[in-house]
């Protein structure tokens, strides 16, 4: 149902390689990790009402923060972001 993105480089960059310089909707979140955090997961779903049920079933939950909107860089698939409390920043792109 949820399947992980893969990643466009082959490489991982080092921890403390970029710093955030941007003011958007994950700008207190990632304030409230002065020693890091991963910034976010992206997901790829065929289904994403499915999708955030099964994250819920899973005891996890999803809180809403960037309702699905077409991306441009994805051929205009709809894409949305959500906290998942436990979890931080997830991307599901349908």
């Amino acid at each position: 149902m949820i399947r992980r993105k893969k990643s466009i480089s082959s490489s991982a960059p080092t921890p403390r390689t970029r710093r955030w310089r941007s003011s958007g909707p994950a700008d207190q979140l990632v304030q409230r990790h002065a020693n890091g955090i991963i910034y976010h997961l992206c997901y790829a779903t065929d289904n994403l009402t499915a999708a955030l049920a099964a994250l819920t079933a899973a005891g996890l939950r999803p809180l809403c923060i960037s309702a699905p909107t077409p991306a441009p860089l994805f051929g205009g698939r709809p894409v949305s972001f959500y906290n998942v409390v436990g979890l931080g920043l997830v991307e599901i792109l349908e």
